[in-house]
């Protein structure tokens, strides 16, 4: 019956491992339920002597899983995703300590995985670069975003090679079987040439200190046969990768040349001083995965930025904005209980492991992932318990079985919690949702709905603006106030500035009307090709005229950066003036390639002008990053959107779904 306990449970871990991978989604219930079976049948039969890294790991989880939160719904999903997490490690860990034969299995299953897992990678690489080729270009650094094997992101995927690495060195020390050896030494170059190929600042800083630390730790040992052959092997492949890709190679080391490298920069920067300002209200934090929500309300004016990511600038700033200051000691005490495990053990083969745990965490300092992925949460977990495989097996007792009833309970109280808030308390998904359906028929409910959802979610701004929108205009110029503040704290908030310019066009004043506009435009060109602005030069082509007056006056007296003159050039395109557009278009092409709806207004102008060849190249290249390397689609020409209510929405009802795990019906009209 063990036996066969164990070997279910191996394969519930290979399949934890590789569900991720290929778009199977975290089995929140049923998968982690069987975890919770396997762990506790098998805890019945022998303990886990838990080390000091154990009890700190279960120490953070404990309190992110009782910490306050200002949005339960996205933070009770994440929780019982990192649960399942944590059941996963702990029942790896029993393995490693009871079943020899079944982590024999295990490493070599793990090898099998990764080395599949690399080879399909770095087919994905070959299929970019075929691509950035086909457009036309000879440097692979601007169109990073568009490498994504099996539909991870490069920067997620370039810090999972770190921890696929160590999971192979493991494999290599701790297995028996040649064949596997040789399978784990193979899967290690792959890895090795896609991490270089990552272009990642962050991953070549990890990999110079990595290295550093390598030779100083290894010193003694560097130059015995076995690894002069590796060893050399291993830097004959770096230099060929450098060879061949030195331009790219280049660019990043230099590691703020490029447009892109200054606005990664600069927006990382910006996001400093939002842990400061996020602990003096919330000294516990605001919750586990309410990042994106914190920021969205605490980043004001110039530093917010055009693009959106759902990253923080490193692990600290993650968890202090989510677990406030208790959060960021448990964090840094699992940190420390690593190193402190490995000064106590004092094992030659543990410092190998640990220097790609430690060039893994020092990644997580440019590019905060391990709260975010699963799939780089679980490849972490899993080399940290192979870090503690040479634990000291400490057989139990028959009196202290009960506590192998711990897993099952703690997921029942999980299970109970998460049911009754979401089924029980209405989560301010449904409440949001419910205040648009009562918004025409019954204001006073919609409201109601509105005030009980800002109660629960206090950092979504976007309520008070719902609740601006529809509450009686008793007093104008006190909502005109407030509203014009919302616009200056959140100036990237089209759906706050469109309410304004509709505010003043009511109340006549059309030259304030027509400022907002202009500014509405200028945040989202696809404004002009909406019914809504044909209908304007229609029925009011005086207003329309204002309106195109005060864009060129903008234009004239502000100087532009690259996105502002890449908008610029949407805007002349849909005014008319080909030349222009043209000019401004060229421009942005040279200094940031990687903007596809560029190509696809060059592509415009130039079929206008007969150069059909060249339009079907830059229409190739527009196609080509908007729909992915794997799409056989050359020419594409995304859709005109029409109407202006679905362009007005689309930024909130983008975050809505990331906050709320539900989509945003009824769009207020």
């Amino acid at each position: 019956m063990e036996k066969i306990m164990n070997r279910i449970a191996c394969c519930l871990l290979v399949f934890m491992f590789l569900m991720r991978f290929f778009y199977v989604q975290d089995p929140y219930f049923i998968c982690t339920f069987l975890l919770v079976i396997c762990l506790t049948v098998c805890l019945t039969r022998k303990m886990i002597k838990l080390t000091i890294i154990d009890l700190c790991l279960l120490l953070l989880w404990a309190y992110i899983g009782i910490g306050s939160t200002v949005n339960f719904v996205g933070s009770a999903y994440s929780f019982i995703t990192l649960t399942s997490n944590i059941l996963y490690y702990f029942l790896l860990r029993y393995i490693i300590t009871y079943d020899k034969k079944g982590e024999q299995s295990l490493l070599s299953s793990f090898t099998v995985c990764i080395a599949v897992l690399s080879a399909l990678a770095f087919y994905s690489f070959y299929l970019f670069c075929v691509s950035v080729h086909e457009m036309g270009f000879s440097s692979l650094y601007d169109f990073r975003f568009l490498y994504k094997p099996l539909g991870v992101p490069n920067n997620e995927w370039s810090s999972l090679q770190w921890l696929f690495g160590g999971i192979i060195t493991a494999v290599y020390i701790y297995n028996e079987n040649k064949i596997t050896k040789g399978i784990a030494l193979l899967s290690g170059a792959i890895i090795l040439c896609l991490a270089l190929v990552s272009f990642s600042r962050g991953i070549y800083l990890a990999g110079i200190v990595f290295i550093i630390l390598l030779i100083v730790l290894e010193r003694r040992k560097l130059f015995e046969r076995k690894k002069i052959i590796i060893g050399g092997g291993y830097c004959l492949l770096v230099l060929v990768v450098v060879c061949l890709y030195s331009t790219e190679i280049k660019k990043t080391l230099h590691g703020n040349e490029t447009v892109s490298q200054q606005r990664s920069t600069k927006s990382r920067i910006n996001t400093f001083q939002l842990t400061t300002d996020v602990l003096k209200e919330y000294p516990f934090g605001v919750g586990l995965n309410n990042y994106t929500l914190a920021k969205d309300y605490y980043l004001h004016g110039e530093k917010r930025v055009d693009s959106y990511t759902s990253y923080a600038a490193n692990s600290f700033l993650k968890i202090g904005i989510e677990g406030g200051y208790v959060g960021l000691i448990f964090y840094i005490l699992f940190l420390l209980s690593i190193v402190y495990y490995l000064v106590k053990a004092k094992k030659h083969n543990l410092w190998l492991l640990f220097l790609f745990l430690f060039a893994f965490f020092l990644r997580e300092q440019t590019f905060s992932t391990f709260f975010d992925s699963s799939s780089v949460r679980l490849s972490a977990l899993t080399l940290i318990a192979f870090l503690q495989k040479e634990e000291i097996v400490i057989v139990q007792r028959s009196n202290i079985k009960i506590l192998a009833a711990i897993p099952c309970l703690a997921w029942i109280c999980v299970f109970y919690i998460f049911r009754y808030n979401c089924n029980v308390n209405h989560d301010v998904a449904r409440l949001v949702n419910q205040s648009m359906a009562y918004r025409k028929v019954n204001i006073p409910k919609a409201l109601t709905c509105i005030k009980q959802a800002q109660l629960k979610n206090p950092l979504d701004v976007h309520l008070a603006y719902y609740e601006y929108c529809w509450s009686e205009k008793e007093n104008a110029v006190h909502n005109e106030d407030k509203l014009r503040k919302m616009t200056e704290l959140y100036p990237d908030k089209l759906l706050f500035r469109w309410t304004l310019y509709e505010q003043y066009k009511q109340q006549h004043q059309l030259e304030n009307a027509a400022t907002e506009l202009r500014s509405c435009i200028l945040q989202n060109p696809r404004i002009l090709g909406t019914s809504f602005w044909k209908e304007l030069n229609e029925q009011e082509p005086g207003f329309a005229e204002l309106v195109v007056g005060r864009l060129l006056k903008e234009k004239q007296e502000k100087p532009l950066n690259v996105i502002e003159l890449a908008k610029w050039g949407s805007i002349a395109l849909q005014l008319g003036k080909n030349d222009l557009a043209l000019s401004y278009l060229n421009k942005v092409s040279k200094q940031l390639p990687n903007l596809s709806r560029v190509w696809f207004n060059l592509a415009s102008i130039l079929e206008k002008e007969g150069k059909l060849e060249q339009a079907n190249l830059y229409r190739q290249r527009g196609s080509i990053m908007e729909l992915g390397v794997f799409s056989k689609d050359r020419s594409y020409m995304p859709p005109v959107e029409q109407d202006i209510n679905k362009i007005i929405n689309e930024q909130y009802s983008f975050l809505f779904n990331l906050w709320y795990n539900e989509n945003l019906k009824n769009e207020i009209e």
